[in-house]
């Protein structure tokens, strides 16, 4: 027994043996055998450009600096440094490898932007590389070179953005941008003449004048013309009448900041075999719903039949082609008529058609006297059967509604126009039905010219400024009689003041006769006065007390008003304010009536509102018509104080625009040339900027 055990420990003793031995030979070869990495070799790139990196020969890897790396493990990673770096990674192999990668500078790529006047030819120009790649391709003469032409095809306002790939030395490369912008050019077309054997020619008779147009496009520009006998050489038309032939020119500057010049001329011819022009004796119309007949009774005869009409401006014509057009002018308008005969000789005359405001009719009120009443229906009487141009906006309300003059008139020298009550044109039994309708109303707003003698004094009332504040009180002095035509013989005087109780504060109306050149108040002089607020109306009488006619002129009393604060509840933003005279009686010590003219004034009653209110107000007062448009854009600016007007397409790029000093009130702008599409007309007012959608349809 004691021989078994012996045994089995000496077995287990050397199995202990064996295996620290093992442990021991296997610690002794981990201490001096560790693992070899391989990775990519070194690189150059581009400053900007990621290069990859990537190891091998190992596990569980680590990369630094690892700033500029996308991760700072695994055995592929992404490096973007932008200095030279020197990579290390390591394994818990032991393994350690290094890559370094070289950060080539990107070339500093400059290319211009250029501008020519239309028609003009232009270089695009790069530089800091030592090759260039342009693109895209289109309107270059060439892709490639520091220097390309643009071989445009002269688009209007043609804006063309190109890219040049600027490559170094290092074979890194840059890129820039170039811009052509073609500006806008004056082309002028003096009256679209088409030029035989290369020369513009155009034929008058002698002792004739003829309008020479510069024509193409005509705004933003400056003009200067050259020849004898010019009207205003510096405008964009001129009238000439030569004695002899003459060569005329034109040359037209771009204003709109780029200086852009063009050119024209044209060859006067004089003959003595002409047609006789004439268009007619100068005219006057109303403002509204009316027309006048122009030209002569033969328009042309003479010369060499058949003849050929053009008038201008034609815009309120019935025709500009006819010899005997329809005018509706809205302003006082010259027109010129130039007929040319079967030889091509010119003879021009012109004629002018003044317009004035036309008087309201008020539906009832028949005779005009102020009233409807029973009287009315003798004055439809009278005039039954005429018939006349129909009423604009005609309704049987009692309100002045404006129309412009019949041909006939009562016995009275009242216009047969009071007599349409409703405003059908024609006068009969229906015009009855105002009368019943409005009977016993009155009205004291004259609203339009007021029949005149030269010869008599006039009472009148003069506006101090043209414009008046709300919330603000005002006056407005009273005069009777001018220097040139005073008032004799006066002793007293009584008459009504009507005014727009919408406007005016109730109570507020008042007449003070200090001073007066009548006399003095509790001296000579006593007065009385009487408002009627809800009328619209003050009655005033003055008189002297010692016996004794005065003659004179000047002022004889103040009217004194306040304005309200809230104008028809803030709808508008200006309102005119009228204030015209009635019922006016001036007499002598002993009673004699004497004859005097009524002259009335307006201003401008000016809204107090600010801020988000006052630019939805200009908004609203300005208008863009047609729209769509087609060849022309007009923008009518109502009341808004604009100092700058811009036409942008949908991208943004301004392709028209227009400083305060340009500005009128109505602009008009040529837009033959623009592609079709949506455009943005942008206008800055003191209020703030209006924006309004334009589509430009060709």
């Amino acid at each position: 027994m004691k021989t078994s055990t012996t045994i089995k420990n000496a077995k287990h003793a050397c199995f202990k043996a064996g295996i620290i031995l093992n442990l021991l030979l296997l610690n002794a070869l981990g201490s001096f055998s560790q693992c070899t990495l391989s990775v990519s070799p070194s690189v150059t790139i581009c400053s900007g450009v990621l290069t990859e990196i990537s190891v091998s020969g190992g596990s569980n890897y680590t990369w630094y600096p690892s700033a500029s790396l996308n991760t700072n493990t695994g055995f592929t990673v992404i490096a973007g440094p932008t200095v030279n770096t020197t990579y290390t990674v390591t394994s818990t192999c032991g393994g350690s490898a290094t890559v370094i990668v070289t950060v080539n500078n990107l070339p500093t790529v400059i290319a211009s932007n250029v501008a020519v006047c239309w028609g003009g030819s232009t270089t695009l120009t790069a530089t800091g590389a030592v090759g260039y790649v342009w693109s895209p391709s289109v309107y270059l003469s060439s892709t490639t070179g520091s220097q390309v032409s643009v071989e445009y095809d002269s688009s209007f306002g043609m804006l063309f953005t190109y890219t040049v790939t600027g490559t170094g030395l290092n074979g890194c490369s840059n890129i820039a941008a170039a811009s052509f912008n073609e500006l806008y050019t004056p082309y002028p077309d003096i009256n679209n003449l088409f030029p035989g054997n290369g020369i513009k020619s155009i034929n008058v008779c002698t002792g004739s004048c003829i309008k020479l147009i510069a024509g193409g496009f005509t705004f933003l520009n400056n003009y200067v013309w050259s020849g004898t006998g010019l009207t205003n050489p510096y405008s964009d038309s001129v009238v000439v009448c030569p004695g002899f032939p003459e060569m005329y020119y034109v040359t037209v500057t771009s204003n709109n900041f780029d200086g852009c010049v063009g050119k024209d001329s044209v060859m006067v011819f004089v003959s003595d075999i002409c047609a006789l022009v004439d268009a007619g004796a100068d005219t006057a119309k109303c403002l509204i719903g009316d027309s006048v007949t122009i030209g002569g009774n033969p328009s042309a005869s003479g010369g060499t039949p058949p003849y050929t009409y053009s008038w201008t401006p034609a815009a309120s014509l019935s025709s500009g082609t006819v010899a005997n057009p329809q005018a509706s002018p809205t302003i006082t308008t010259t027109y010129y008529l130039n007929v040319i005969d079967a030889i091509g000789n010119r003879s021009t005359d012109s004629v002018s058609v003044s317009v004035y405001p036309c008087t309201d009719v008020w539906p009832g009120d028949a005779n005009s006297d102020l009233i409807a009443n029973n009287f009315d229906l003798l004055a439809i009487g009278s005039a039954y059967g005429a018939t006349g141009p129909v009423r604009s906006g005609a309704s049987n309300t009692w309100v002045g509604q404006p129309a412009g003059d019949w041909s006939g008139t009562l016995s009275n020298g009242v216009n047969y126009k009071h007599a349409d009550c409703n405003g059908d044109g024609t006068i009969n039994a229906n015009d009855t039905v105002a009368i019943l309708l409005n009977y016993g109303s009155v009205h004291n707003k004259t609203n339009g010219i007021q029949q005149t003698n030269s010869a008599y004094p006039t009472l009148y009332v003069q506006f101090l400024n043209d414009t008046i504040q709300a919330g603000t009180a005002f006056t407005v002095p009273v005069y009777l009689g001018t220097s040139s035509v005073p008032a004799n013989n006066v002793y007293g005087v009584a008459f009504s003041v009507n005014y727009d109780p919408e406007i005016i504060v109730a109570g507020t109306a008042k007449i003070n006769f200090t001073p007066s050149w009548m006399g003095t108040i509790g001296t000579n002089m006593i007065a009385i006065q009487e408002n009627f607020p809800m009328d619209g109306r003050l009655e005033v009488g003055a008189t002297r007390i010692d016996h004794q006619n005065l003659s004179g002129s000047g002022q004889v009393g103040t009217l004194n008003f306040t304005m309200k604060d809230d104008i028809s509840g803030k709808t508008l933003l200006n309102k005119k304010l009228v204030l015209s005279l009635s019922n006016v009686k001036l007499v002598s010590d002993n009673g004699t009536v004497l004859p005097v003219n009524l002259l009335s004034d307006s201003t401008i009653a000016s809204m107090n509102v600010t801020g988000i209110k006052m630019l939805e107000m200009i908004s609203a007062t300005i208008k863009t018509y047609p729209n769509p448009a087609n060849d022309h854009l007009i923008v009518d600016l109502g009341d808004a104080a604009a100092s700058e007007l811009k036409l942008m397409n949908t991208i943004g790029q301004v392709v028209y625009t227009l400083a305060s000093q340009q500005l009128n009130r109505s602009v008009t702008i040529n837009t033959a040339y623009f592609p079709n599409g949506i455009y943005y007309l942008s206008i800055q007012t003191k209020e703030g900027r209006v924006t309004k959608k334009i589509s430009i349809v060709n």
